[in-house]
Order: structure tokens, then C-alpha cells, then sequence
């Protein structure tokens, strides 16, 4: 296991689409095979419905429509992420998972304003630069 520092941050890397965002690693308690959900009648259509997880009912998420993008891919690498937002678990449909990465803070910048690229800025917390490429850091209070 991999300690940490106080200068450093692990964040789950996924995809949606073509795009690649991150959870900081302490909001997600697990990743899990997708499967299917119990639709919930005149919910917002970004909630693709329900699940059973041992034993307990969560809610679950698209989070590509929820971030104005098209839905999440269904195949052998959609994922559900179980991520605490606020006072409770729900999970998050995903296209893949890319995997953990450790990053310095030195590799946070701050969101732009806006644009027709990014999600809603209040769903962004920072823009992580790793190698040649950007990864947006999702705020996980504002999803719900």
C-alpha cells in the first residue's frame, strides 16, 4: 500500500465519452460491474433508477446525462461507482474506469467559467494536468 502525502491526493480517473473526469478517492467506496437498474416512474432523466446493494436500496445516477453529456455507454467496461454525496450513497453509471492516480496539488488548476466542452462549472472543483492532458475533478456534493 502506498502512503500518501500531505502535498499529495489519489483521485479515481473515469471516462464519459471521449472525456475524462476524477472523484477524489475518499468519496468512492467501491467500483462495480454494471448492471441493471429498476427505473423509477417521473424521475429526472438523469436518474437511471434503482439497485440493490447487500441489502440495502440505492439511487443511481447517469452521469453523463447528468453532466449534460449522452448517456453512458453500456458494454463490458461500464462501471457503477458508489460515491457518498452528502448524507448518502448512490451510485454513478460510468463508461470506464481508468484507475487510481496519485497526484501532486501542484497539478490542480482552477476551473474555467464555462464552456460548451466542460459540464456546469458548479459540478467541477479543479482541472487536473497529468502527462498531456486535462482531467476535470467533479465536486461530489453538487451532483445531487
Amino acid at each position: 500500500m502506498k502512503i500518501v502525502e500531505a502535498s499529495e491526493i489519489q483521485v479515481i480517473e473515469f471516462r464519459l465519452g471521449r472525456q475524462f473526469f476524477a472523484l477524489p478517492i475518499t468519496d468512492v467506496r467501491e467500483v462495480r460491474r454494471y448492471e441493471a437498474v429498476t427505473p423509477m416512474p417521473e424521475a429526472p432523466a438523469f436518474m437511471a433508477g434503482l439497485m440493490c446493494l447487500r441489502s440495502h436500496v440505492l439511487s443511481v445516477m447517469d452521469l453523463g446525462r447528468r453532466l449534460g453529456k449522452p448517456s453512458a455507454e453500456q458494454g463490458d467496461k461500464t462501471r457503477i461507482l458508489v460515491v457518498r454525496l452528502q448524507a448518502a450513497w448512490m451510485g454513478l453509471i460510468v463508461d470506464e474506469v481508468a484507475g487510481v492516480i496519485t497526484l501532486s496539488k501542484k497539478a490542480f488548476r482552477s476551473p474555467p467559467e464555462s464552456s460548451a466542452e466542460s459540464p456546469n462549472p458548479k459540478y467541477v472543483s479543479a482541472v487536473l494536468q497529468v502527462k498531456d492532458r486535462l482531467i476535470l475533478l467533479l465536486n461530489a456534493a453538487a451532483l445531487s
